[in-house]
């Protein structure tokens, strides 16, 4: 057993997700804090409100923390950032159109797992490579793609049958 596989088996959550933010703690503290969120978006509800008589409002509100991630998950962290920015205000959430419920929820899981992170032994870099928000969003996609990489691309191996055609198509 490797030393990630002992880590990984400490983090109270999905081995995946586990490799995940161990992955991300060797980048930096701030990658580790970014990935944590992530993580607790997982096994929380979404904090995006979508009420059906302002559906479109909600819409253009949960565009303004997408801009140029395109991602869900980037989506859900930049309005969690923006939320504690904003002291936690269920003003801003109203406004937002985010649960402050779920967004508490997913700040008390990140802040279990980056405990459970520490505990488990697996010393990452205490470092922050970079603030900025751009870069860091590219070290946590990396961190997925590493992670889930089995999940990311199905490959498909040819039939029998398809093997033939192609032959005989020469």
């Amino acid at each position: 057993v490797l030393p990630l596989g002992i880590a990984c088996a400490r983090v109270p959550t999905d081995l995946k997700v586990a490799k995940f933010l161990l992955t991300a703690s060797l980048l930096g503290h701030d990658v580790l804090e970014s990935a944590a969120v992530l993580a607790a978006t997982l096994e929380s509800r979404n904090p995006f409100l979508s009420p059906s008589e302002k559906r479109n409002e909600a819409d253009v509100a949960r565009s303004k923390f997408n801009a140029d991630a395109h991602s869900d998950s980037l989506s859900v962290l930049h309005a969690f950032e923006a939320w504690n920015q904003n002291k936690r205000s269920k003003k801003f959430c109203k406004k937002n159109f985010l649960s402050p419920l779920a967004l508490l929820e997913i700040s008390k899981t990140r802040d279990h797992l980056l405990k459970s992170i520490e505990k488990s032994g697996f010393i990452g870099s205490s470092t922050s490579f970079s603030r900025d928000i751009d870069k860091r969003d590219r070290l946590l996609r990396a961190c997925l793609v590493s992670a889930f990489f089995p999940n990311i691309v199905a490959v498909e191996k040819p039939r029998e049958c398809d093997k033939t055609r192609t032959w005989i198509k020469r």
